[in-house]
């Protein structure tokens, strides 16, 4: 890992939860990743509101969905949920190449100002 994805990586660790599910389903959104987006568990119901009571019993099958988690995924292989954000994220790694490619900082001061930051820039 270079400098900058070190540097990149802390600070997204150093989120809160929540905003680090808020800029995972930001990029996610603007890659057009759906099946990788991070749905809190109070959306539970809305999200399968118009769905078959069959239908939900056989995306949650198995010991990957625990209601009391914190998030859930939907996924090609059905639904699992997470009590944490960064358990949940798929590629970490590739948001921090997103972030340095694009030069995304997604509202972050503290990811701008290291994308700024001329001490980054020189890779080891």
């Amino acid at each position: 890992m270079t400098k900058l994805e070190e540097k990149i990586y802390d600070l997204l660790n150093d989120l809160t939860d929540s905003a680090l599910v808020d800029m995972w389903n930001n990029y996610c959104e603007k890659n057009s990743y759906s099946e990788d987006y991070i749905y809190r568990m109070y959306d539970f119901d809305e999200y399968y509101k118009d769905t078959e009571p069959h239908q939900i019993a056989s995306d949650i099958q198995g010991d990957s969905f625990d209601i009391d988690d914190q998030y859930f995924v939907v996924g090609i292989h059905g639904t699992k949920s997470y009590q944490y954000g960064l358990d949940a994220i798929s590629a970490i790694d590739d948001l921090i190449g997103y972030i340095i490619d694009s030069r995304e900082c997604f509202g972050n001061r503290d990811i701008e100002e290291v994308l700024n930051d001329a001490a980054y820039t020189d890779e080891d």
